[in-house]
């Protein structure tokens, strides 16, 4: 089990749920999530008091997973927080409970406070790795014990991301006006550029399903409606037995109702537009046994967005796609849903 630390960076409390920031590590966690299981995230959340104490409960409400764990500390609201690492509060975490192998970070000046702090009150030794956009905020960069306090906490962690190779190459460029060749060398390899722009500086341009289909199967159907969900829920609790890398977004699942652990419910689906693009991007859908609709619109609705399907043997399906995959049983559906699982050039 690979456990991480994550240490909080918050700047617009008005508003936790449009916070970058926290936006950023939710998707990242959830993305996490769907591709490895073995990856627990210890979660410093801040604790504010007077008229920003409720916002607490709301930032761990936007972090609460199944692997996550949240740690309070009392924290000044920004900005004096910002780029702050308060040691009296970190004494009163008991550090000797949690095994941290990794710290995860977007302000590299807090890297080398928490180094410092973890080495001298602790038998914790992590690795720091995370990104940086401070490249976007010209202060920074025209500051230069700003740029310098940047700079030296970017040397204290193992991998530091950057959004592109022009902010890389600016920000060599301008450490080797302060800093001899030695660390210029060290400077570029620690800082690494992202495979494509995923942290742009506008975040709700960016979304989960951007890249490559995620591990997600759809049921895209009313369950409420549907006399056969229990079913697909039995067949999916046994192979969530099997094995827990995948989840199963039903769009349509009833908000008074509590979710399954694999379930998610989540994903944007306001617009048409978001929710056939939703079910481009997933993995693989499902159709169930016709007992109580035409469930073949929905079908159809995921089939015209490029999402295969493994359908029920009926011959309402067929004549959608009569070269579909096919199951009349529990067994059968499982078996060709680890297959979509594990061969995603099908």
């Amino acid at each position: 089990m690979k456990r991480i630390l994550l240490y909080p960076s918050i700047t617009n409390l008005q508003d936790p749920a449009g916070d970058t920031y926290l936006r950023f590590l939710r998707k990242m966690i959830f993305s996490m999530s769907l591709v490895r299981d073995d990856i627990y995230w210890y979660c410093l959340i801040p604790r504010y008091r007077d008229e920003y104490e409720d916002k607490t409960r709301l930032m761990k409400k936007m972090l609460r997973f199944a692997n996550t764990k949240h740690i309070e500390i009392v924290t000044p609201a920004p900005p004096a927080s910002k780029g702050n690492v308060d040691y009296q509060e970190l004494k009163k975490v008991r550090w000797q409970d949690y095994a941290i192998d990794s710290v995860f970070l977007n302000l590299p000046q807090q890297a080398t406070d928490l180094q410092t702090y973890l080495a001298d009150h602790s038998n914790l030794s992590p690795s720091f790795f995370g990104f940086t956009h401070f490249q976007d905020y010209p202060n920074v960069m025209q500051c230069p014990s700003l740029f310098r306090m940047n700079t030296v906490g970017i040397l204290d962690m193992d991998v530091c991301y950057i959004n592109t190779q022009s902010q890389k190459d600016q920000a060599i460029e301008q450490a080797g006006r302060t800093f001899n060749v030695n660390v210029i060398r060290k400077l570029n390899k620690i800082i690494k550029v992202f495979p494509t722009p995923v942290l742009p500086v506008k975040t709700e341009d960016a979304s989960i399903f951007d890249h490559d289909p995620l591990r997600i199967v759809v049921f895209n159907h009313r369950p409420d409606q549907e006399k056969s969900f229990p079913m697909f829920c039995a067949a999916i609790e046994e192979l969530w037995m099997k094995r827990k890398d995948f989840r199963v977004w039903v769009p349509f699942y009833a908000k008074r109702r509590v979710p399954f652990e694999w379930m998610i419910t989540d994903i944007p689906k306001e617009t048409k537009q978001e929710y056939y693009y939703g079910l481009g991007r997933c993995c693989v859908g499902v159709s169930p046994k016709q007992t109580g609709g035409n469930w073949t619109v929905s079908t159809a609705d995921g089939l015209l967005s490029g999402l295969p399907y493994i359908l029920y043997d009926d011959q309402a399906y067929k004549q959608l796609n009569p070269g579909a995959d096919i199951y009349k049983n529990r067994r059968q559906l499982n078996k060709l849903i680890s297959f979509y699982l594990d061969n995603s050039e099908y």
